[in-house]
């Protein structure tokens, strides 16, 4: 996709978000700061995915051919066969059998299903909870003596 594919799809979410929004306040006129802010974050968060989708996406490492400059086997450093359509291409080292998706190397993928922030986000959303939890039990604990 090139830039200006990618702005005007990226103009339409926000306008999208923009509409949302406003829909959503004439519908809610009682709403208290906190669904406001749920309701924003909900829609913030689905242009945010789909712009981290089409930016990841725009990279050259989607669209490649078996070639001497294609990517090449960490292990042998041979140049790796194609494998598979579409968004996510697989590679594989015709020598050691090796394979992996270029995509998720050029963005520092680790495997899994999260990006590195909800992964960071996940651990700090459990440490918080561990916490809250951690101080109710000394209130109730205060509050029984």
């Amino acid at each position: 996709m090139q830039a200006e594919e990618l702005k005007e799809k990226w103009q339409e979410a926000r306008v999208e978000v923009i509409m949302g929004m406003a829909e959503w306040r004439v519908q809610h006129s009682r709403a208290t700061m906190r669904e406001i802010e749920g309701a924003l974050d909900a829609r913030l968060a689905r242009l945010r995915g789909r712009m981290l989708e089409d930016t990841a996406l725009a990279s050259q490492a989607r669209e490649w051919e078996a070639s001497a400059d294609g990517p090449r086997c960490a292990d042998c450093h041979e140049v790796l066969k194609p494998r598979g359509k579409g968004e996510r291409r697989y590679g594989v080292c015709p020598v050691c059998g090796t394979g992996f998706f270029p995509l998720d190397k050029e963005l520092a993928l680790a495997p899994g299903h999260l990006t590195p922030i909800p992964t960071t986000a996940v651990a700090s959303i459990c440490r918080a909870v561990a916490q809250a939890i951690c101080g109710t039990a000394q209130v109730w604990k205060r509050n029984s003596q």
